[in-house]
């Protein structure tokens, strides 16, 4: 004569998985969570140290391997079912919060840039014989390089446009980060046209994108 199942080897064996299905589960959206925070603050914010930068940086790989790590954890007690629906959504995710991570890492290295002196950075600049205009992009996604005006000159000359300026204003923090990275832009530019020797009328002149030679 057969033994009884228990309550919990009968749901067991009727496919419902155990025990850490549930901490697979509750990490998931934990780490949903915890992304869908940093993702509506923002990377954007004052200038800080490369440690900072690196701990958040790797904070957020970290939460990004949330989802294959409680995977692999849970994962015997999966059912069939289970283990082939399971790897993809969370690989997928996984995928997309170290994404997340790499694009923030992008902003956390320009205030990391920040602390710097653009006036220095232009003077060691020119020296090297760099002649390269910051940029920056408001919300429209229309290029701007303070104090140029003439799209001639910007597009003479190489630009580099700032990280994390591009995009509609989501929130203040992002306002703050846009208008500092203007006034470090317009500092260096100032440098690199003096030194370039361009007369201010040129400047301050609306011309459009196409520059004659």
């Amino acid at each position: 004569m057969s033994r009884p199942h228990s309550g919990r080897n009968a749901t067991a064996q009727a496919g419902f998985p155990k025990g850490r299905v549930g901490w697979l589960i509750g990490a998931i959206m934990l780490a949903i969570l915890i992304a869908a925070i940093v993702l509506v603050r923002g990377a954007w914010g004052p200038p800080f140290s490369k440690f900072d930068a690196g701990v958040r940086t790797l904070a957020l790989l970290l939460i990004a391997a949330v989802p294959v790590a409680a995977l692999a954890f849970a994962w015997k007690r999966l059912p069939r079912w289970g283990r082939r629906v399971a790897p993809m959504p969370l690989g997928v995710l996984s995928l997309m919060l170290a994404l997340l991570a790499f694009a923030h890492a992008k902003i956390y290295a320009e205030r990391v840039r920040m602390e710097r002196d653009p006036v220095a950075v232009a003077t060691a600049s020119l020296a090297a014989g760099d002649t390269t205009f910051w940029a920056v992009e408001d919300s429209l996604g229309n290029l701007l390089a303070p104090p140029l005006l003439n799209r001639c000159i910007i597009n003479r000359y190489d630009t580099r446009i700032t990280p994390g300026t591009d995009g509609m204003t989501v929130n203040g923090r992002h306002a703050r980060y846009r208008r500092r990275a203007a006034e470090r832009a317009l500092a260096h530019n100032q440098v690199v046209i003096e030194r370039l020797g361009i007369p201010a009328a040129e400047v301050r002149r609306v011309a459009d994108s196409y520059c004659p030679d």
